[in-house]
């Protein structure tokens, strides 16, 4: 999917690596890539196996699974629909991928597969997720770790708190970090739904990306293996906050709190220890420089310096 945060932010680091992208996305599509001759916009829904014939010219080795319903909020009003975009869909690009000798597979998987734990989250530690969005991308999970063979290799990734340049922050804000922000960019109150003292693991997309790199590029098998994807490292939601008033240049901004969102969890750590073991990586990208890599470009109009990202 090439429209939503991560996918809009994968697209050009793909071509500039010489990578011949499909992006395929139910909605209209307009990326700066899309204009690209290395890049095809395919329109279709994933959930509707008839609509895979438009398909068949596509010869590809690798396919990045990013679309699904993300929003926990939705899955509460529509849970067959969850089921359907996040269990279906995913079951129908598998069976293509295992009919079209694609290479490798792989899935982004979510947190809240983990449920609510005091503890830091590691991949071998029991999943009792507690929203229906957790539930069908943990199902999702094990379609993709069945489905991995002699032919097909899959990888999971668990991604934690995502954000960036990017998540729809000005029209359609997607994620922890971005719909925060964008009620500062609105020069509105920011409201927290829950405690500001409720814990988070926020990694930057520039992160992410590194890794969907690195598996694509491996040369060993994953066979179904799931990995956190994040950065081992908590902080506070009040924290954030403070964060992004602080390096928007406010002295003082109006913030409040609400009732926590149901599923919702009040801490969410990862152990990174298995990741970084087994791809010599870790993140880059400091929550501070990220933030000021958003403030940059959404209230200056170009990204501050963060390093390279």
């Amino acid at each position: 999917m090439g429209n939503g945060c991560i996918g809009s932010y994968l697209v050009r680091p793909l071509v500039n690596a010489d990578y011949k992208v499909y992006v395929i996305c139910r909605s209209k599509w307009v990326n700066a890539c899309s204009y690209d001759s290395m890049v095809e916009t395919i329109h279709m829904d994933l959930c509707n196996i008839d609509e895979y014939g438009k398909l068949h010219a596509i010869k590809s080795d690798n396919v990045i699974h990013l679309a699904g319903q993300s929003l926990s909020s939705k899955s509460i009003e529509d849970p067959l629909k969850d089921i359907k975009s996040n269990v279906i869909g995913t079951i129908n690009l598998l069976q293509w991928c295992k009919d079209n000798n694609v290479r490798e597979f792989v899935y982004a998987s979510t947190m809240r597969v983990y449920g609510d734990h005091d503890k830091p989250l590691h991949e071998e530690m029991l999943c009792v997720p507690d929203s229906f969005y957790g539930v069908s991308k943990y199902a999702a999970e094990h379609y993709v770790r069945l489905y991995a063979g002699s032919k097909l290799d899959t990888v999971i990734f668990r991604l934690f708190n995502v954000y960036g340049a990017g998540g729809g922050v000005c029209n359609h804000p997607h994620g922890l970090v971005s719909s925060l922000f964008s009620a500062l960019l609105r020069k509105e109150p920011i409201v927290s739904k829950g405690s500001f003292d409720r814990v988070r693991d926020l990694i930057h997309l520039s992160d992410v990306i590194n890794v969907f790199f690195r598996a694509l590029e491996a040369k060993y098998v994953f066979n179904g293996a799931v990995y956190n994807l994040a950065s081992g490292i908590s902080v506070t939601i009040g924290s954030l906050i403070d964060e992004m008033i602080s390096v928007s240049g406010y002295n003082a901004y109006p913030i409040s709190e609400e009732q926590m969102m149901p599923g919702d969890c009040f801490k969410i750590l990862a152990d990174i220890n298995k990741i970084s073991s087994k791809f010599n990586w870790l993140p880059r990208i400091t929550l501070s420089a990220g933030i000021k890599e958003m403030v940059g470009l959404y209230l200056h109009g170009k990204p501050l310096s963060t390093g390279p990202i």
